[in-house]
């Protein structure tokens, strides 16, 4: 049981990782290389280099072998389950929604 929270604990902490990081990619993309607010011409107060340390650290977590072995049991419990559930189901629920609106639409 112990292992299971370990488990739980590992991909819930990999999930927060990937919440904060979600900006990044497009911040980078939309951000200036160099950027000064010092008036003075001082140096720049971002740093492209503490992203993609964010980013090389998240690579380095989900390379984890506690990680890796959290992933792996939980795509086996989801194979070994019967039940034919799926962690989609509220997307699929909306698009059938979707498709009997679009239908009484016409």
């Amino acid at each position: 049981m112990d292992d299971l929270r370990e488990q739980i604990k590992a991909i819930s902490d990999l999930h927060t990782q990937l919440q904060s990081i979600r900006h990044i990619p497009a911040a980078l993309l939309r951000r200036p290389l160099a950027v000064s607010n010092d008036p003075f011409g001082g140096s720049s107060s971002y740093s492209l280099k503490a992203d993609f340390e964010r980013l090389s650290n998240l690579g380095d977590t989900l390379r984890s072998e506690v990680v890796q072995k959290a992933l792996q049991g939980a795509q086996d419990r989801l194979q070994a389950d019967d039940t034919q559930l799926d962690g989609n189901y509220r997307r699929e629920n909306r698009k059938r929604r979707w498709g009997v609106f679009a239908l009484h639409q016409q």
